[in-house]
């Protein structure tokens, strides 16, 4: 296992201790609006980065679609393909959650476990100051944390 983190990251994965890593949800990231990942866990890839850029541009397309039709940018933003699903939600001005699940899975249930994350990120004011939510995480095969990651299976 390898572990490289930025000053106050370790504070930051918290939220990821309401993610079941033998749930449904086969992702969850904390990130900015740009694409960069405060916090993040992924099932099956050690891809965190790759799936943050292409959510922040995706989130942007569709931001510039409804401003363009006259319709405010949407604070939750849900994707349906043939095997999976999207569900974004912006937590504030700075962080967007992103969790990824099967398309089986029941939308209600990603909009449950996105409320429970959001509680976990507690004060605003604090994810603002520090870059972060909070601290510990469930065995997981990769969690993305600031520019560093931390890769390999962990026991409980």
């Amino acid at each position: 296992m390898s572990r490289e983190t930025d000053e106050g990251i370790d504070e930051g994965l918290d939220f990821l201790s309401a993610v079941n890593p033998d749930g449904t949800i086969v992702a969850a990231l904390l990130m900015r609006p740009t694409g960069s990942i405060v916090a993040g866990w992924m099932r099956e890839s050690d891809r965190c980065e790759v799936v943050g850029v292409m959510t922040a541009t995706l989130l942007a397309s569709i931001n510039m679609i409804a401003e363009s039709v006259g319709c405010r940018a949407p604070t939750t933003v849900s994707v349906r393909c043939e095997e999976s699903q999207l569900l974004a939600t912006k937590v504030d001005d700075n962080a967007i959650l992103v969790l990824i699940a099967p398309a089986d899975t029941r939308e209600a249930h990603l909009r449950r476990k996105t409320r429970q994350i959001v509680a976990r990120l507690g004060n605003r004011s604090r994810f603002e100051r520090t870059g972060a939510a909070a601290t510990s995480a469930p065995a997981t095969r990769s969690i993305v944390a600031g520019r560093g990651i931390v890769s390999g299976d962990r026991g409980p």
